[in-house]
């Protein structure tokens, strides 16, 4: 485990599977944000302790990887610790697509913010993953979606389902 001043930095976290719309019924139903989609990109994680914070970069597999840094270091990474020191969250993940989006932010082991809280948070600091409607997920917005692109479905309210040993967040593919 990485070390920063006097404490340890969290492994990195893989980004969690995204299953396709048809393989996730429980999305069914729920008021969801509908994104455009993305693609796996760089992962930080942040930690804040006592006055001190640290950071470690790595892939979205959750290997450990410095290659990425030197694009984030100088405007992006001051300003996290900072939003996190206002917000006084002790400690997230966030991930960035391959073209650059923040499309996600993990601040506990099973828990996710929404993507309004995201870009509200978010974007004075880095661009953020395309909205492009907020609506229920039924079967008639589903095939339209289908018919029109590569779409990610992230309720407003995080939610997360079982599969098998592991907890996911309810994000589905189209």
């Amino acid at each position: 485990m990485p070390q920063s001043g006097t404490f340890d930095i969290p492994t990195l976290l893989s980004y969690p599977h995204i299953a396709a719309v048809d393989d996730c019924p429980q999305i069914i139903g729920k008021y969801c944000y509908i994104v455009e989609g993305y693609q796996a990109g760089y992962s930080i994680i942040f930690k804040s302790h006592a006055g001190t914070s640290g950071v470690s970069f790595g892939d979205w597999s959750g290997t450990h990887n410095e290659a990425c840094a030197e694009q984030f270091l100088s405007d992006f990474v001051p300003k996290c610790i900072e939003l996190m020191r206002c917000i006084r969250l002790p400690q997230m993940q966030v991930f960035i697509s391959a073209k650059g989006l923040l499309v996600d932010v993990q601040r506990s082991l099973n828990k996710f913010i929404g993507p309004g809280m995201l870009r509200d948070l978010f974007h004075n600091i880095i661009e953020t993953q395309k909205i492009v409607a907020i609506d229920i997920a039924n079967q008639s917005k589903i095939d339209q979606l289908k018919s029109s692109g590569n779409y990610i479905l992230k309720p407003s309210k995080f939610r997360y389902y079982e599969m098998g040993d592991n907890i996911l967040p309810l994000y589905a593919r189209i």
